[in-house]
């Protein structure tokens, strides 16, 4: 009797739907780590904005006039293609600061991260 090396085609699809059925399984669950590990960033990003916005205000005695993310330094999600949020900040004092990161991109869009000074909470939405 002759033997042959190799795979039978049925052999190689089962192989094939196996992966598919993997794949169709890590997916979401990838996509969702995806979205943590954004919100994370963007809660990271809120609470640098917070000491430079503090620290701007003790020198000052305001805030910027200009509350563009251009002028903190931060990646604007309309110019850089690695930035997913679009930071904006409203208050006269420290104690009436808010500050909001708005999903721009996909896998983050219509999340919203903000920081709170007069409840010191961190609220994330649309998650």
């Amino acid at each position: 009797m002759h033997r042959k090396e190799g795979f039978t085609l049925l052999e190689i699809l089962v192989v094939i739907i196996i992966i598919g059925i993997l794949a169709t399984l890590a997916l979401p669950q990838y996509m969702k780590t995806i979205k943590k590990a954004r919100v994370a960033e963007a809660s990271s990003n809120i609470g640098s904005l917070r000491g430079a916005l503090l620290r701007y205000y003790q020198e000052y005695g305001t805030f910027p006039p200009d509350a563009s993310t251009s002028v903190l330094d931060i990646e604007d999600p309309n110019t850089r293609p690695g930035a997913y949020f679009s930071y904006t900040y409203s208050g006269s004092s420290p104690d009436n600061l808010v500050i909001k990161a708005t999903g721009q991109r996909s896998p983050v869009i219509g999340i919203v991260v903000t920081y709170d000074s007069s409840t010191g909470k961190l609220d994330i939405t649309g998650f």
